[in-house]
C-alpha cells in the first residue's frame, strides 16, 4: 500500500487544525504520524534566523519519519516545497503526497479566529484583524496547488471534512 503525505494548506481559520485534531482522534489514524506545525514553529521563537532553522529542523524530522512507511500529515505546507527539500526521499520511500486545501468565507473566518482567541485555544492566542485574515485567504486562492483537494468548509461540516479526507487519502 502506498504512504501517504497529507498536506492540509488554506488561510486563516479555515479549519485545518480542526480537521488534523479530528483525524488524530479516528481509529483509522492510529498509526499515523500527525506533525503539529504551528506548534512546532513556537521551538523557534526568539531565535533568530527561526524560519531558516524551522525548514531545516522539520525536513530533518520528516526524512526519519519517512522510513517509518506511515501516513504523514501536515499543514501549513506546500507539495512543492515538501518536493523541493525531501523530493528524493519521498520517492525512495514510495510516498504519494495529497493536497487538501481547505477554504472559508473571509468573515466566517474572522469570526472563527475571535472565538477561539476567546476560548483560549492553545495556537491561536492573538486576533487576526479582518484585513490579515484577507490577506491569508487571498495568498492560498493564488497558491491553490492544481492537483489538490478542495475542501470547502462553509458546505461541510467536521464529519463531512474529515469523511472526505479519508476517502481520497486511501
Amino acid at each position: 500500500m502506498v504512504k501517504k503525505i497529507l498536506v492540509f494548506r488554506g488561510g486563516a481559520a479555515t479549519g485545518k487544525s480542526t480537521a488534523i485534531r479530528n483525524l488524530a482522534k479516528r481509529k483509522e489514524t492510529k498509526e499515523w504520524i500527525i506533525i503539529d506545525h504551528p506548534e512546532f514553529k513556537k521551538w523557534f521563537e526568539g531565535l533568530k534566523d527561526k524560519r531558516d532553522l524551522q525548514k531545516k529542523a522539520l525536513f530533518s524530522l520528516m526524512k526519519e519519519l519517512l522510513k517509518t512507511k506511515k501516513n504523514i500529515v501536515l499543514e501549513e505546507m506546500s507539495a512543492a516545497t515538501i518536493r523541493k527539500y525531501l523530493g528524493r526521499h519521498v520517492k525512495k520511500q514510495g510516498y504519494k503526497i495529497i493536497t487538501f486545501q481547505f477554504e472559508n468565507k473571509t468573515e466566517s473566518s474572522y469570526l472563527r479566529n475571535v472565538q477561539r482567541v476567546k476560548k483560549k485555544d492553545k495556537h491561536h492566542k492573538k486576533i487576526l484583524t479582518k484585513k490579515r485574515v484577507a490577506e491569508t485567504h487571498k495568498f492560498h486562492k493564488e497558491k491553490f496547488d492544481p492537483e489538490g483537494i478542495l475542501i470547502n468548509t462553509r458546505k461541510l461540516g467536521k464529519r463531512k471534512v474529515i469523511e472526505l479526507i479519508l476517502k481520497k487519502s486511501k
